[in-house]
């Protein structure tokens, strides 16, 4: 929030229309939503983009934006309801490239959540591989490894080290690293049995969420 947007600096209508948007943006981003519950994941959540898409012009016209900005921003919007009509604009084609295209994001985020948790383990006194050992557990982990035939505990261990030497190529799995590190320093515990439970109860916490996001994960070709 910038600071002309900072609550001291609002009259009271524009802290209304500021929450009013602030709740129809969690409305929209984080509750079960109406009319995707039997559609693909991927389409569901195209829609819940343009749903925010929308959100936000409306709030900006509310708040005076020129037409020229709003304009604009109609023009993305429209780009991503093509998508819903069969037709790709062309903002929205991908990169030629002259070789393979790399990963997509969904797949570093959650090679990076099961990293993380693996990482959890570890720090919660759980033996290097009984944590590998619980984190290959997660249905559907197949769908993240570089090949069909890569070994799952290896490719783990690689995760994490490459996240924790920081070599990883993916920006958002280093960003993903990057705020786990920075929960530890900010939330964990101090004391060691807190500190430990902490961290199980993380890696737990973890493992649901990755569990979720891969079920809901395409089959892909796998590409290295």
């Amino acid at each position: 929030m910038t600071d002309d947007l900072a609550p001291e600096n609002l009259t009271p209508a524009e802290s209304v229309l500021v929450q009013v948007f602030f709740d129809e943006m969690h409305r929209i981003v984080l509750q079960p939503f109406a009319g995707i519950k039997d559609i693909p994941e991927a389409i569901g959540e195209r829609k819940r983009f343009m749903e925010v898409m929308a959100l936000l012009i409306v709030f900006l016209k509310k708040l005076g934006a020129d037409r020229e900005l709003t304009h604009k921003l109609s023009n993305y919007y429209a780009s991503l309801r093509d998508l819903e009509r069969g037709t790709t604009h062309p903002i929205l084609l991908a990169k030629s490239l002259n070789h393979k295209p790399p990963l997509s994001s969904d797949v570093w985020r959650s090679r990076a959540t099961l990293a993380i948790a693996l990482d959890c383990l570890v720090a919660a006194n759980v033996p290097l591989q009984g944590a590998v050992a619980t984190v290959a557990k997660i249905p559907g982990i197949v769908k993240l490894l570089s090949s069909p035939t890569a070994n799952v505990a290896s490719s783990l261990k690689n995760w994490r080290n490459t996240l924790g030497e920081k070599s990883v190529s993916s920006e958002v799995a280093a960003d993903r690293w990057a705020t786990y590190l920075q929960d530890v320093e900010q939330s964990a515990p101090t004391d060691a049995m807190s500190r430990q439970d902490w961290f199980k109860e993380t890696a737990k916490l973890l493992l649901d969420v990755a569990k979720g996001d891969i079920a809901n994960m395409p089959v892909r070709r796998h590409s290295v």
